[in-house]
């Protein structure tokens, strides 16, 4: 419907793609050794490295929350199309109507008989379709996540919109993951080069 054309079109994903580049924004500022606020001595202000990359909260949940509805109106488009009797069972009259968590046994009963051997699909099928819950679990208890588990989300609900034949939420889903993937790495090359800067400064002090 309206809604779903809404969520798939170029100006909201526009908007989260420039959240994501704030990121890069933040991240820069914050750990250019130049910036004031990053040569400050007071201990709690001190930039402290991550084991893994994180993007910024709000932006993650955003995402979440907006691939989740993507998928759950694609699930409700594919099930009118293959198998309406499971909408009329449980009365799901609209997208809004289940929950992401809710399709899951409803796809994982019925893989053989919709999408046959799956022989191009490298991830297992159940994984695939177990991510659909793992990912409505963390957008809605506001799980923070790396952005390694939140691409491989993306790339997750990417295939399935794609097994489901739904090209329209697959071109939007890829495009969101690429911009991802492209901020990610350069949050990693940050990372990398504020390590190198914090051991020359070690190595100064020390001498």
């Amino acid at each position: 419907g309206e809604l779903y054309a809404n969520f798939l079109s170029h100006a909201y994903t526009a908007t989260l793609i420039d959240g994501l580049m704030m990121c890069l924004v933040d991240t820069y500022y914050d750990s250019n050794p130049s910036n004031s606020r990053s040569r400050s001595k007071s201990r709690h202000r001190a930039i402290r490295p991550q084991p893994f990359i994180c993007l910024d909260r709000a932006i993650q949940h955003r995402i979440l929350t907006h691939v989740q509805q993507l998928l759950e109106y694609a699930c409700f488009n594919f099930a009118r199309r293959t198998m309406p009797e499971v909408l009329e069972k449980h009365h799901w009259d609209c997208p809004e109507a289940a929950e992401l968590n809710q399709w899951v046994p409803e796809l994982r009963k019925r893989q053989t008989e919709l999408f046959g051997v799956l022989g191009d699909i490298p991830r297992p099928y159940d994984k695939l379709i177990c991510s659909l819950a793992e990912l409505r679990h963390t957008a809605v208890h506001r799980i923070s996540v790396s952005a390694q588990r939140l691409k491989r989300f993306l790339l997750d609900a990417e295939k399935l919109s794609a097994l489901m034949g739904d090209a329209p939420c697959r071109a939007t889903l890829a495009k969101l993951r690429l911009i991802t993937q492209e901020v990610t790495a350069k949050l990693e090359s940050h990372k990398r080069v504020l390590a190198c800067k914090r051991a020359e400064l070690d190595r100064v002090r020390e001498m």
